[in-house]
């Protein structure tokens, strides 16, 4: 198999799991409680690239070296065609840890449950 087989079949398998679980009345977003009775709603979309996501981020975002910048507030998490990350819970996993440890942590915008 070439590599771009290997890369349509990976996205191919992606974006089935999203489909599957869209099929099972998910929703593709992400949902933060913040401060001050506050919300972050992050958007995710499955792309021939990787997973993309977007939020209003206010404030300063430090993601790691993986998270590419589209344009301010949307970001790419490429798709690594070499590693088996877990599919897409691995993929929504690192988004999920960046956006704790990049964005809410560093900002003291994470709420605490008491």
């Amino acid at each position: 198999m070439t590599t771009l087989e290997n890369k349509l079949k990976h996205f191919e398998e992606i974006n089935a799991e999203k489909e599957a679980f869209l099929s099972r009345g998910g929703i593709f977003v992400f949902e933060y409680a913040m401060i001050d009775d506050e919300y972050l709603l992050v958007e995710l979309q499955v792309t021939e690239k990787g997973i993309e996501f977007s939020a209003c981020f206010d404030e300063e975002t430090s993601f790691d070296g993986e998270i590419v910048t589209i344009h301010s507030n949307r970001y790419l998490l490429p798709f690594d065609f070499e590693y088996d990350n877990g599919g897409l819970d691995g993929y929504l996993q690192m988004i999920d840890s960046n956006i704790t440890e990049g964005y809410l942590l560093p900002n003291n915008l994470y709420k605490i449950e008491e």
